[in-house]
């Protein structure tokens, strides 16, 4: 599973994705100067986070995990 993934702010299709890595791109709310970030990592899950919003979890390089809102991305590929 490699290349551009198609429908990335969908949940169900992340889940395909669970252990593998990926680039993505997101929205960055509430900064009108960084309106775009990216990260690359293993994707960890999938699902609602605390308050209910679908969330996307991957871990990077140095062991941190990011968490973006699923409806944020924007842009993605697997490697």
């Amino acid at each position: 599973m490699s290349g551009r993934i198609e429908h990335p702010a969908r949940a169900e299709t992340w889940r395909a994705y669970v252990g593998h890595k990926v680039s993505i791109r997101w929205t960055v709310r509430n900064d009108p100067q960084y309106p775009f970030s990216e990260g690359v990592g293993v994707v960890q899950s999938a699902e609602p986070d605390s308050s209910g919003v679908q969330t996307l979890t991957i871990l990077n390089r140095r062991n941190e995990t990011v968490s973006v809102p699923i409806g944020d991305v924007l842009a993605a590929k697997a490697f």
